[in-house]
């Protein structure tokens, strides 16, 4: 508060505004991002709406060194050409991906999937039925499938606890 107060005495206040623009400017995007995606995943959404496709997978992964459960997102924006991806809602990166122009916002936002939920569960969020199922390789993974839902959403399951979803683009008709 006191280094404020002295700038507006000294009336330099503007300069100070200035510098502080250009500088924001030519470093927003590892400074000015970081800030705003720090806190969660909600900020992006609330600012640009549901992305145009995402992928969600609960597990262990390496964070910060050591392995932990985690929730891992990445949040395609596909109109923009730019993907961010999310540790337990907290920015991780972001990516330039394939241009889209005439993908629409998945209308299923990516909040209404927690971890630990059920095959059941997930079905009443989409609400429809799979239109494939798939059963993974017991070498890869014990009791586990893979659902599609008409080529726009797929959800794998471990046992009944679900473990990964992806959507993908639609597009404007």
């Amino acid at each position: 508060m006191y280094i404020l107060n002295k700038i507006k005495e000294t009336k330099k206040w503007k300069l100070f505004l200035l510098a502080l623009l250009v500088y924001m400017t030519f470093n927003w995007s590892s400074y000015f991002l970081s800030f705003l995606f720090s806190n969660d995943t909600d900020v992006l959404i609330k600012d640009f709406g549901n992305p145009t496709s995402y992928t969600i997978v609960f597990g262990e992964m390496i964070v910060d060194e050591e392995y932990k459960t985690a929730r891992y997102e990445a949040l395609s924006y596909e109109r923009h050409g730019r993907s961010f991806s999310f540790i337990d809602g907290e920015f991780s990166n972001d990516q330039d991906i394939s241009f889209i122009d005439e993908a629409d916002p998945f209308p299923i936002s990516p909040d209404k999937f927690k971890e630990g939920m059920t095959f059941e569960q997930v079905k009443k969020v989409i609400g429809a039925d799979p239109s494939t199922v798939v059963s993974v390789p017991e070498l890869l993974m014990e009791n586990a499938k893979v659902y599609d839902f008409n080529e726009q959403i797929k959800v794998a399951v471990e046992g009944d606890e679900v473990i990964y979803i992806q959507t993908f683009p639609i597009k404007v008709q």
